[in-house]
């Protein structure tokens, strides 16, 4: 997570010169403020402006002259979860603060699935709440089929929130 750090000054004087930060190279919010000013030092009373912001966080947690204090937490994440919290802001959006967006959206995350529908999401939740493939089988051995749409219409759309991200299906437990 990058952004190239400038002055108001520099920019209504029609300049862009700054430098790059890199947000992980920083212990927290304080540490990355004070280099900023340590840059900026030979400026009189500079306002500090972000022109340029490279990041994968979801929302508004970095802007024009802000940066929230959760990024740090975010940058902790590992991979895996910067994708379910970013997945996660894709379905549900977020009128909360970041750290508050991260543990929902990992105590959430029911399943992933690969398939383009929800047939193998329902499948995996009829299996964990005990119906395996054998009881299904002979079900359809009976004549019986599950009707993959209704289900999802009947009961798991109103259960979990679905989200369409970096090629899967994600599902999150609704709150």
């Amino acid at each position: 997570m990058r952004v190239y750090v400038t002055t108001y000054n520099r920019y209504n004087s029609g300049s862009l010169a700054g430098k790059w930060f890199d947000l992980a190279d920083y212990a927290d919010r304080e540490d990355f403020f004070s280099a900023c000013k340590e840059y900026l030092a030979n400026e009189n009373d500079p306002e500090i402006m972000f022109a340029d912001i490279e990041t994968s966080i979801p929302g508004n947690w970095l802007g024009e002259s802000h940066v929230d204090d959760d990024c740090w937490e975010y940058l902790d994440l590992s991979e895996h979860e910067k994708e379910v919290v970013e997945a996660y802001y894709e379905a549900y959006g977020s009128r909360t603060d970041l750290i508050e967006l991260v543990r929902n959206a990992l105590e959430s995350l029911s399943t992933t699935t690969e398939g383009r529908d929800h047939e193998d999401c329902i499948d995996e939740m009829l299996e964990v709440n005990g119906y395996c493939e054998d009881k299904m089988t002979d079900l359809k051995q009976l004549g019986i089929y599950m009707d993959y749409d209704a289900s999802w219409n009947r009961y798991f759309k109103h259960n979990y929130h679905f989200a369409r991200y970096n090629g899967r299906n994600w599902y999150f437990r609704a709150n």
